[in-house]
């Protein structure tokens, strides 16, 4: 009988110095987009571009962001995409061989989100796989057992909130520069506009596909070198603040991940609308981003986050040297323990980078 194969490990502490200086982050640039549609089929276009409508009396408004609740389409959560539309963005627009040339690493803005907010976050823990090919680390997050959990339990309550974020990009955003925001129709949580953007933090080479809300333009976008040109704006709620413990976790809870999203892709911009408790919004706040740093000060620290994230991209890094599509190292975290990496071989049901991907990267090499 064979005696079992002993599991690949290792160990990160989080022991990032909290006094740090923010580190080198070159600004993003666009590199392109593509666009899902009704069905959630990938398109190589622009045709899921949204435009802004800000509304005239910012102050003095009222979304209901019930409106058309239960014709809502919504998206199958059960189909994990994986890095799949990213994958599918580069085989269209990067020629092979595709090597280290589009960056150190390749993942999506969400999961760059994640990894920036660990050190303040004390609730919920996340998993990270990440699989290196021709020279590149690409990365994928998968839910926990405890977000799948709270998937498989949401009540319809839970679920509401998730619409009104959509519902409000429907009242904020409309197809065209010259048109305002159509309402009769049900939102279809299937459509997205995502775009492809590459940066640089430290030694870190990044590319990450990032949903874009829509943006501020007077111009219709026809190619790549207007999106590059255009100013991206991102779309929040949040409840009416009413008390000082409001405000607070407001700052320690949404500022973070608000000021995380929007610096990894340039956007200085956030309008927020302020909901009551049955869904109405009533007022709409211009908010800019790079006051939030200043607002939280002495809650949470950009440079920190910048500096673990740095940390753990080159953890990654030294770990992952395997050149193995379907072998997976897996990184987990729970709140207050260190990070554990797990060798995966593959291929298994965390492997992210098909063989149609890995044939084509590897191409004329």
């Amino acid at each position: 009988m064979d005696s079992p194969i002993a599991e690949e490990k290792c160990i990160l502490k989080l022991d990032v110095p909290r006094n740090g200086p923010f580190p080198k982050f070159q600004r993003p640039i666009v590199l392109g987009s593509f666009s899902l549609d009704r069905e959630r089929v990938y398109c190589s276009d622009l045709s899921q571009l949204k435009y802004i409508k800000a509304p005239k009396n910012p102050k003095n408004v009222k979304f209901d962001l019930n409106d058309k609740l239960s014709d809502t389409i919504e998206k199958n959560e059960e189909i994990n995409e994986k890095l799949d539309n990213v994958l599918k963005w580069i085989s269209h627009n990067v020629k092979p061989p595709i090597d280290e040339r589009i960056g150190d690493i390749v993942c999506y803005r969400g999961l760059i989100t994640t990894i920036l907010c660990t050190p303040y976050e004390n609730q919920e823990g996340w998993i990270i796989n990440a699989t290196k090919w021709n020279g590149v680390v690409y990365m994928c997050a998968s839910d926990t057992e405890e977000k799948k959990q709270r998937k498989k339990q949401a009540t319809p309550h839970d679920k509401r909130f998730f619409h009104w974020g959509y519902k409000f990009e429907q009242y904020m955003t409309a197809a065209s520069p010259d048109a305002e925001p159509d309402l009769s129709v049900a939102q279809n949580q299937n459509e997205e506009f995502c775009v492809m953007f590459k940066s640089k933090l430290n030694l870190h080479r990044l590319m990450y596909g990032a949903e874009m809300d829509g943006v501020e333009s007077s111009d219709v976008v026809k190619n790549l070198e207007d999106l590059q040109a255009a100013e991206f704006i991102e779309l929040k709620t949040n409840r009416k603040i009413q008390h000082p413990k409001q405000a607070e976790n407001f700052k320690k809870y949404k500022l973070i991940k608000w000021w995380c999203q929007s610096f990894l892709v340039g956007i200085t911009k956030i309008w927020c609308g302020y909901r009551d408790d049955h869904g109405v919004i009533h007022q709409v706040e211009k908010m800019q981003v790079s006051d939030f740093p200043r607002k939280a000060k002495g809650i949470w620290d950009p440079a920190l986050c910048m500096n673990f994230c740095d940390h753990f991209l080159t953890f990654v890094r030294d770990v992952v040297k395997e050149e193995e599509p379907h072998t997976v190292w897996q990184f987990q975290w729970s709140p207050g323990e260190d990070i554990v990496g797990t060798k995966i071989p593959g291929p298994s049901e965390f492997s992210f980078v098909h063989n149609w991907f890995a044939d084509n990267a590897k191409k004329h090499k």
